[in-house]
């Protein structure tokens, strides 16, 4: 008896690990309205930061612009995004932008991958790599209607990508890095951004008043 039971338990508790896991991997993939995701990393002297934005949160629509008022929006926030001076540094780490590529998808009827912009900046040649991206079992949650959106496989969500790299002279006393894209996009209501370096292995979260990541 004590047997069957202990052998019960060692079943559920795998059961549950299981179904744990996939949770997480299902959350991984999620496309959820208000929320962008990201990676920041600082290797040597190189700060790289990536960033991945539903459309929604940045222009209020995931489709090709249908007027000019749309367009223009678009243009904008693509100008705003690639000047790169929401993303404020600790002066003390002696960061200066290196380079910027601003990649958007979903937002073009002609071509699938929208289009990419990239910003060379000082001379310095960075070679990025853009695969393809496959956005699979995306839920939209809309936070103020409390109305969810299933899609099945296929669907497309139009989307910022971001590829900052910033130069560091001093990245060793680099304490944190603002990303100040809250105050100019209301709907853009957090940022969950994952964070490695030699001194920190965590994750973020951002939200309007609260646009820091800490970096020791």
């Amino acid at each position: 008896m004590i047997r069957k039971i202990l052998l019960s338990a060692v079943v559920t508790q795998a059961l549950l690990s299981v179904t744990a896991f996939a949770q997480l991997e299902r959350q991984h993939d999620v496309h959820v309205h208000g929320s962008a995701t990201g990676n920041l990393s600082i290797d040597g002297g190189e700060l790289r930061l990536e960033l991945e934005i539903p459309g929604i949160n940045l222009v209020g629509f995931e489709h090709a612009p249908a007027t000019d008022e749309q367009q223009s929006r678009l243009d904008d926030t693509e100008v705003l995004l690639r000047r790169a001076d929401w993303l404020v540094a600790d002066p003390r780490g002696g960061c200066e932008i290196a380079s910027v590529s601003a990649h958007t998808h979903g937002f073009s009827e002609d071509d699938d991958h929208g289009h990419e912009n990239h910003d060379h900046r000082h001379d310095h040649a960075h070679d990025h790599e853009h695969g393809s991206h496959e956005h699979q079992g995306h839920d939209h949650r809309e936070d103020s209607g409390q109305a969810e959106h299933h899609h099945d496989h296929g669907d497309d969500h139009a989307e910022f990508h971001l590829v900052i790299t910033m130069d560091c002279e001093t990245p060793d006393r680099l304490a944190w890095v603002d990303l100040q894209l809250f105050d100019d996009f209301p709907a853009n209501q957090e940022m969950v951004v994952d964070v490695l370096t030699d001194r920190v292995a965590t994750q973020a979260r951002l939200t309007p008043g609260s646009e820091r990541v800490e970096l020791e």
